[in-house]
């Protein structure tokens, strides 16, 4: 045990006065990686990736053409958007910075913003020329999401940044930040009439208290960070389609069918002594109303 230090690493992470960073020692051998020459090799690389993916910005989307190859019916062909990708996601590991303690006496804002291919949502806190970034997060659209419309997929990028830090905002007024000017009339005018889906997204938002405010994508963080990555201080969270893929392969129990029941219930000790138990009692009943017919 150690005392009277300034920072303190655990379990790959560095943590110190001014927040949490991902340790170098952990991430040089993702750093140092080549390029992978199949779809195994890509999807072990994306699988280390998502190791450090809280200090890379918009996971999502700087991993879009990789994923693309670990499908089986993509023809597999080594090309510069794939090596850009995978540089880019090399580069934002580099680039890593700290991450703000989320302080609950201070103002929280949520900027979102939504690309073709992803969602990205950052929590930070305090003024605004000391704004301090307490988390980012990101995933991919669904096949179905991105065919939305803009609108659409702004106001799910709005939904789901809500959502996902509702940990840090249930209970308290904070604000959300869009580039997309159309969605600020839909969300704080009462008599609007937005889109059935548009509709459905905030009524589930009416447990939160917040006001949405506009501001150009040039100044929008979000909007950065999900085209380029920082230079400086940013995280994001795992991509979500493989994290939703994992818990659904190893936490979520398959389905079985009626066969599979009674061959369990058969072969379980408890319940082929209650089912005995319960054969002589109605054994015993029936001969007891069979005497009792005969008298």
């Amino acid at each position: 045990m150690e005392f009277n230090k300034s920072s303190v690493e655990f379990f790959g992470h560095i943590f110190s006065s001014s927040g949490v960073s991902p340790s170098p020692t952990k991430v040089q051998s993702l750093i140092e990686a080549p390029p992978p020459s199949n779809r195994e090799e890509v999807r072990s690389f994306l699988g280390l990736a998502n190791y450090c993916a809280r200090f890379i910005p918009n996971l999502a989307s700087l991993s879009e053409p990789l994923r693309d190859l670990t499908r089986q019916s993509v023809p597999w062909s080594w090309e510069e958007r794939h090596a850009k990708s995978f540089n880019d996601i090399k580069h934002a590991i580099a680039q890593h910075c700290h991450m703000a303690y989320f302080d609950s006496r201070l103002h929280s804002t949520v900027v979102v913003d939504a690309s073709p291919v992803g969602l990205c949502a950052m929590l930070v806190q305090g003024s605004d020329r000391s704004n301090k970034i307490v988390a980012l997060a990101s995933r991919s659209l669904t096949a179905v999401e991105k065919r939305y419309s803009q609108t659409e997929r702004e106001a799910l990028a709005v939904t789901w940044g809500i959502t996902h830090f509702y940990l840090y905002l249930y209970g308290s007024k904070f604000t959300v930040i869009t580039d997309h000017k159309p969605l600020v009339p839909l969300f704080n005018r009462s008599n609007s009439s937005p889109p059935a889906r548009i509709e459905r997204w905030m009524l589930h938002l009416q447990q939160y208290d917040f006001s949405l405010e506009y501001q150009p994508g040039a100044t929008n963080p979000a909007d950065y960070l999900s085209r380029h990555p920082l230079p400086s201080t940013s995280t994001v969270e795992p991509n979500a389609e493989e994290h939703i893929n994992f818990i659904v392969e190893n936490a979520v129990p398959k389905s079985i069918n009626m066969d599979e029941i009674v061959a369990a219930t058969t072969s379980d000790p408890v319940c082929k002594h209650a089912s005995k138990l319960s054969k002589g009692i109605a054994g015993t009943r029936l001969h007891q109303s069979c005497s009792a017919s005969k008298t």
